[in-house]
């Protein structure tokens, strides 16, 4: 039954079916086997012919509902096609061939093709409003996935009927990276780096943000356990070093991990660690992020807030016109880092948030009070276990990794007592400590053996190796990787103002350590004549016991 648009007319076409049906129930037999009235009289009082009567009788005999008796419009029927057969096969043909195709050509493309086969053929040229309902009678899913793919058909058709919803704090947590939308500056000469990455960690009970990590490096198992080990611990020193006041009571080990299939997430460093915390790792279906839900809202919500600052690059090319995102991005990464979690923390945590009717700061205090969440009870093991790892020996000269040699006293046991390979730890942030697994399980924290060398990342060991070797350099010493990171730098500093990739790699540097202090001077005697000294008044005491 189609309805018209109108409520008025509906009314009116509703009290017409009514009658009818009315008219026509007297005309079907009875509990006793007899007809209230016959079929002539009825037409007569319905005011149409036998053959009309016997439709209606017909339509409304199935069900005996009166909405089957509403009146229809009158003319074609829709869905009539009164195009020659040849005419229809030449359309029919050009959709599939044409338009149902990844490239995705337009409907005023296809128009133009048809009609342009149809005068070629000697065919009348349809029109588009023709070609346009061929097109709209496809099947909306199939269409989408013959021109977009079939991810695209799935989030547009796919029917959302379930809900990922927990109660427990830390039951669930959903981890996910996402560019941000605005351009950063470096803080010297305050010039264009580019776009960052952030790493957000959402609690699904609470819709408290538990983890964040800002920085340019790729999505990575690093980044993945950075965020990951902010969200297990503690966060008021790590606040207290960026100057936010504000409060993040969030910490402890969740009992699931909800992640999407990127590799990062399936390498063994990742997984490892959680399972060996006893942390279930769940993985979204493949091609169907909708199952990521709460982390998704979350960056949505972030990037929205992200789009008021200047250098923005907003969410798309349409939404970001002709703004000059570069001349007018100021933020240095340190600040929009700062100004992200005062978002977060500030805004967001405090909140009404849609899904639970309440700021997720007071859903988090409301539902963990009394509770002891876990924590992991090895926090050095939690912490390295996340981190990339390899196997090397150890040996008299140490452990050698990435072409530089470590040593730690508390490896002295091991060289020449076997020949196992054991697993070695490393940050690619700052390779001027590893860390090394004992046989016994523990780890040792390991040094450079000359602890001369600067920090460096292992960006710049790869890009400092790769240009020896570009000389034609088989064999790279360990020196000479040192000397060529720190002429490269030179060169970057020298190139800062010029240069996007140079400020770039400045910024992925290790942290400078502190200069070494001055080597402590010999004990000798006070020179008395020397006029810079300033002599103080003294009193002697003679010892009457001593000659």
């Amino acid at each position: 039954m189609s309805e018209p648009d109108n409520e008025v007319d509906w009314q009116v076409d509703w009290q017409v079916a009514c009658e009818r049906a009315a008219i026509l129930r007297r005309t079907f037999a009875g509990p006793d086997g007899r007809c209230e009235l016959r079929l002539s009289e009825a037409a007569r009082l319905l005011g149409v012919d036998r053959t009309t009567l016997y439709r209606w009788r017909k339509r409304h005999g199935v069900e005996h509902r009166a909405s089957a008796l509403m009146p229809r419009a009158k003319g074609r029927r829709s869905g009539t096609r009164i195009l020659p057969r040849c005419l229809e096969e030449l359309i029919a043909g050009a959709i599939k061939t044409f338009y149902l195709t990844a490239e995705a050509p337009s409907l005023a493309a296809l128009v133009w093709r048809i009609q342009g086969q149809a005068r070629e053929a000697g065919l009348r040229k349809p029109a588009w409003r023709t070609v346009r309902r061929r097109v709209e009678a496809i099947d909306t899913k199939e269409r989408l996935r013959r021109r977009e793919g079939a991810t695209a058909a799935s989030a547009r058709c796919e029917p959302v009927v379930a809900s990922f919803d927990v109660s427990e704090p830390l039951a669930v947590v959903q981890l996910d990276h996402t560019v941000v939308d605005v351009v950063v500056v470096d803080e010297v000469d305050r010039k264009p780096l580019g776009r960052p990455v952030v790493t957000f960690a959402i609690d699904v009970a609470t819709r408290m943000v538990t983890g964040f990590y800002l920085g340019f490096d790729e999505p990575s198992v690093l980044r993945a356990g950075v965020c990951l080990s902010q969200s297990v611990f503690e966060k008021e020193a790590w606040l207290a070093a960026r100057g936010v006041a504000l409060t993040w009571p969030v910490s402890g080990l969740p009992r699931a991990v909800h992640v999407d299939n990127a590799g990062e997430f399936h390498a063994s460093a990742f997984t490892r660690t959680l399972q060996d915390h006893g942390i279930q790792i769940i993985y979204r279906p493949i091609g169907k992020p909708r199952f990521g839900g709460h982390v998704e809202r979350l960056i949505g919500t972030q990037m929205g807030a992200v789009h008021l600052l200047p250098g923005t690059t907003f969410s798309n090319t349409v939404a970001k016109g002709v703004y000059p995102s570069e001349q007018r991005a100021v933020m240095t990464l340190k600040e929009l880092e700062r100004w992200m979690l005062l978002e977060i923390l500030g805004v967001y945590h405090q909140r009404i948030h849609a899904g639970l009717s309440r700021p997720p700061i007071a859903v988090w205090q409301e539902r963990t009070r009394g509770l002891a969440l876990p924590a992991p009870r090895n926090r050095m093991a939690f912490l390295v276990g996340l981190l990339p790892a390899e196997r090397r020996m150890v040996r008299r000269d140490g452990v050698r990794l990435f072409g530089i040699r470590y040593w730690s006293d508390a490896l002295g046991d091991l060289p020449g007592r076997g020949h196992q390979r054991l697993e070695v730890r490393y940050d690619p942030r700052d390779l001027s400590l590893i860390y090394v697994r004992r046989p016994q399980g523990q780890f040792v924290e390991v040094s450079y053996q000359n602890l001369g060398r600067a920090s460096i990342s292992l960006w710049e060991q790869r890009r400092a190796v790769g240009r020896l070797r570009a000389q034609g350099r088989a064999e790279v010493d360990e020196t000479l990787i040192f000397e060529t990171i720190e002429a490269q730098r030179v060169l970057e500093d020298a190139a800062r103002r010029g240069s996007r990739e140079a400020r770039r790699q400045i910024v992925r540097r290790p942290a400078p350590i502190a200069p070494p202090r001055d080597e402590p001077r010999g004990i000798g005697p006070i020179d008395t004549n020397d006029a810079r000294l300033r002599l103080f008044d003294v009193e002697v005491i003679h010892d009457k016991h001593r000659p």
